[in-house]
C-alpha cells in the first residue's frame, strides 16, 4: 500500500506570536497572517512604494464577511490599505503584496499590520491577526534557498534526510506532523539556519515535513507562515488494514487474532479483549470507556430483575455494570448473554495520536467491523 507525505517547505515569516484559547474548528478563524519581509525601508515606506509581502489563510469564512488589511499608526489612527489581490476581493487564502505608508507628521520605528475577518452587515470582527516589522535603512526579507529530502521513496520506518538554507534568520525548527495534527514530532530545536538532520518518518501517511525560521531566536514560538513548495514522498506500508475501511491516514500494525468476549446492550456493548481490558461504547454520545480487566468492582447492591426479553449481565460484565451506575445508566440492560469469540484486531502504533489513543480496527461476532480512535490504559 502506497500513500503520500508531504514535506512542506515554509518561506520564512515574521508574525507576533499570540496564545489563543482552543477555538472551536467551525468558527470563523484566520488561521495565520505573516509576511517574509523582515525588515522595511522608511524612505520606501515613506514615498508610498516600498512593497511588503504578505501571506494569510482564513477557515470557516461566513458568506456575508470581507477580509480587510490595515495599517496602525503610532497613535492608533487605522490606515485601510489597497487589497494585495486584483478586483478588491481577498481569497480566503493568498500570497500576495501591500504598500504601507508612512505619514510626513508621523515617527515611527515599527510597522504594524493587522488583517481582519470582518461581517459586511454588522461591522463585527469575527477574527484579527497582526505583525510587526522593524524599520530600517533597507528592505530585507528572508529567503529559503534550499530545502530537499534525500530520497522520494521511502519504506515505512526507514530514515528520511532533510537538507535546507535559509537566509535573513537565525534559527529554524523543523518538525513533522500528520493528518492536520499540531505540533508533534519536533526535532532537536532550534537548530541554525543551514543544516542537514536524519530522522525516521513516523507510521503516518499525508505527514508534513515544516520548516519554521526566526528572525529572533525564540524556539517556544515558531512563526505561522503559508507553504511556499511542496515536496511529495512516496511511503510504502509494511502492512495493509485487513479490511478496506481502515483508516487511510496510517499504517497499522499486523493484524492478529485475539480471544474476545462480547455482549450487546441497549445503548450499545461490552468487549473485554484477551482479559486485559473491557471496552464500554456507549452508542447515545459515540464514545469509549476502556478499562483494565482487573480493575477492581465498587460493591454496590443492584437487586432489580431484567425487563421481559432483556438481560442482567452475569461474570465481569455483570460485576463492572452492577458496580458502576454512570455505566449501567448509559448502557442500559443486555439485549443478549454473553459470547466468546474470536477477534480479528488490529492498531496504529503507539507513535499515531496521543501517547494514549490508537486507531482500532476490529471485528464484532457477527463480522461487523468497527473503527475507531480509542483511548486506553
Amino acid at each position: 500500500m502506497r500513500k503520500r507525505m508531504l514535506i512542506i517547505a515554509l518561506l520564512i515569516m515574521l508574525t507576533v506570536n499570540l496564545t489563543q484559547a482552543q477555538i472551536p474548528a467551525d468558527l470563523p478563524q484566520i488561521t495565520f497572517f505573516s509576511s517574509s519581509t523582515i525588515q522595511v525601508s522608511t524612505e520606501g515606506l515613506r514615498a508610498g512604494n516600498e512593497p511588503v509581502s504578505v501571506m494569510w489563510e482564513v477557515r470557516n469564512q461566513p458568506a456575508n464577511s470581507k477580509l480587510f488589511f490595515e495599517q496602525i499608526l503610532e497613535d492608533w489612527q487605522i490606515i485601510t490599505l489597497e487589497s494585495p489581490e486584483s478586483g478588491g476581493l481577498v481569497t480566503p487564502s493568498g500570497v500576495g503584496e501591500v504598500f504601507p505608508v508612512l505619514p510626513d507628521d508621523h515617527t515611527m520605528n515599527q510597522l504594524r499590520l493587522r488583517l481582519v475577518l470582518r461581517d459586511l452587515e454588522t461591522g463585527w470582527d469575527y477574527d484579527t491577526r497582526q505583525i510587526d516589522l522593524p524599520l530600517g535603512t533597507e528592505t530585507k526579507r528572508a529567503q529559503l534557498n534550499q530545502f530537499e529530502v534525500s530520497s522520494f521513496n521511502l519504506t515505512e520506518g526507514e530514515l528520511l534526510t532533510v537538507t535546507w538554507d535559509v537566509s535573513g534568520v537565525e534559527q529554524v525548527i523543523i518538525d513533522l506532523t500528520y493528518s492536520g495534527q499540531p505540533r508533534r514530532y519536533a526535532l532537536p530545536e532550534p537548530l541554525p539556519a543551514q543544516g542537514t538532520t536524519t530522522f525516521m518518518v513516523p507510521p503516518a501517511l499525508q505527514a508534513n515535513v515544516t520548516l519554521y525560521a526566526y528572525v529572533e531566536p525564540d524556539p517556544l514560538n515558531p512563526t505561522g507562515s503559508l507553504p511556499q513548495d511542496v515536496l511529495t514522498v512516496e511511503i510504502t506500508c509494511q502492512y495493509a488494514w485487513f479490511d478496506p475501511s481502515g483508516d487511510p491516514a496510517y499504517c497499522p500494525e499486523p493484524a492478529q487474532q485475539i480471544e474476545a468476549v462480547y455482549q450487546p446492550f441497549q445503548h450499545g456493548y461490552m468487549l473485554e479483549r484477551a482479559g486485559e481490558y473491557i471496552w464500554f461504547y456507549f452508542a447515545n454520545s459515540d464514545s469509549f470507556l476502556v478499562m483494565p480487566g482487573n480493575l477492581p468492582v465498587i460493591t454496590e447492591p443492584f437487586t432489580l430483575p431484567p425487563p421481559a426479553d432483556l438481560f442482567r449481565p452475569l461474570n465481569t460484565f455483570g460485576q463492572v455494570w452492577a458496580g458502576y451506575p454512570n455505566i449501567r445508566e448509559q448502557l442500559g440492560w443486555a439485549t443478549a448473554p454473553e459470547r466468546a469469540y474470536t477477534m480479528t484486531y488490529q492498531q496504529t502504533p503507539w507513535a499515531v495520536g496521543t501517547a494514549l489513543t490508537r486507531y482500532r480496527l476490529y471485528t464484532l461476532p457477527d463480522g461487523t467491523v468497527e473503527g475507531h480512535a480509542i483511548s486506553s490504559f
